[in-house]
């Protein structure tokens, strides 16, 4: 197994770990506020939900640079500026525009544009995406309470059609991103490209996931499992060799070292 592929393995978990604490400070904020901070900015109004998620979220992308990258600079000024002027769910390509935004913050900071930009997207889609997706199913369920209970039965049907087909969307973008990443990084051609894709790969899985999910927690572990298996099962009919390291979180569930 290659050193770089192994470092795409670590850096998809690296991922998940990165949109499960994005979620986590929303979550947090929210309970701690009595707001609902997932989509809290200071667009929206400079608020105790919105400065508190900010800061926490400046706080948290600190610590994680300095656990995974060995420096903190220019993390907390991209984690603070993308969650306090994020430009919403409504926004067109909002994960992209959020990705430029945090990037060109962490270099300005003295940090790596990749970096910011990697967990700002990843901030911007397990914070006003995810909320925004689960609000509008919430109240799709709300306007069908007063219809007959034929009606509602194919309001829900539709609301579980319209999630299915999301989670299916997420999840071809997981094999397909991790397959062409996996690609990447076993060629040596376009490292640092095939390392973002398996990021986002995981990140689909992890999304869909948390869709699927009745209890809305998200089992970090699990979803590195998935999306490995995702990846190798399709992979083989390509040339891709896996490795025994994703192999090993496949099995075991164990960190790679």
């Amino acid at each position: 197994m290659t050193g770089t592929l192994k470092g795409a393995a670590q850096g998809a978990l690296w991922g998940g770990i990165t949109a499960g604490v994005s979620f986590g400070v929303a979550e947090g904020v929210s309970a701690m506020t009595g707001i609902n901070a997932h989509s809290a900015s200071f667009f929206n109004g400079v608020n105790k939900a919105s400065i508190t998620k900010a800061i926490a979220h400046g706080l948290s992308r600190t610590a994680l640079s300095e656990l995974r990258y060995g420096t903190t600079k220019g993390a907390f000024m991209s984690g603070f500026i993308s969650s306090g002027f994020s430009v919403g769910a409504d926004a067109e390509y909002g994960a992209i525009k959020m990705a430029i935004i945090g990037g060109t913050v962490s270099e300005l900071g003295g940090g790596k544009f990749a970096n910011g930009a990697m967990g700002s997207a990843f901030q911007y889609m397990f914070n006003d995406w995810i909320d925004d997706m689960r609000q509008k199913v919430n109240e799709n369920v709300m306007r069908n309470e007063a219809q007959h209970e034929w009606e509602r039965k194919n309001a829900e049907a539709l609301s579980a059609s319209l999630r299915k087909g999301v989670v299916s969307g997420l999840e071809k973008t997981c094999t397909i991103s991790g397959i062409y990443g996996a690609l990447a990084m076993e060629s040596g051609v376009g490292a640092e490209a095939g390392f973002i894709l398996i990021e986002v790969s995981l990140a689909s899985k992890g999304a869909a996931y948390y869709l699927n999910s009745r209890d809305n927690l998200l089992d970090v572990a699990e979803v590195a499992r998935e999306t490995a298996i995702d990846i190798m099962a399709p992979s083989g009919f390509t040339g891709v060799v896996i490795g025994e390291s994703v192999k090993q979180i496949i099995n075991t569930g164990a960190p790679i070292k």
